[in-house]
């Protein structure tokens, strides 16, 4: 009860949703990304608020099949992930869709553009089992 709360959980979230908007409670716990987009909108923006912490950050993953390793489809996956965090696309991505800046996106832009003393990337030009435990 560190919030004083009497949590009831639903059957699915569209019914967490339609309680919260129809007045048949008091708050929402859901996906804070969910949760921003719903308060861009006028019927929840107006009435509505995220007032309490995002409490569990779960970063974004990638999954290929084994059968992938060291294809050019891996290799394809591996650049275009670089490439996000290097370039700040995702951080981007948050800006456009008016989500506030992640800290796995801050975090993730800052260190892979990190350089050594010798001028390269501390976490290198690909992903692969040799890119710093930091930079995954």
């Amino acid at each position: 009860m560190k919030y004083g709360i009497n949590l009831v959980a639903l059957y699915n979230n569209q019914a967490s949703i339609n309680a919260l908007g129809d007045g048949r409670c008091d708050g929402l716990l859901y996906d804070d990304t969910n949760i921003v987009a719903l308060l861009q909108t006028t019927r929840w923006s107006s009435d509505h608020e995220m007032r309490l912490p995002t409490l569990y950050v779960t970063p974004w993953s990638i999954a290929l099949r084994s059968q992938e390793h060291g294809s050019a489809f891996e290799r394809l996956i591996s650049d275009a992930i670089v490439d996000w965090h290097r370039t700040g696309q995702l951080l981007e991505l948050e800006r456009h869709w008016k989500i506030p800046a992640s800290s796995f996106a801050l975090k993730h832009n800052q260190i892979w553009n990190q350089k050594k003393t010798d001028g390269t990337y501390f976490c290198g030009e690909k992903l692969n089992p040799d890119t710093p435990k930091e930079c995954r």
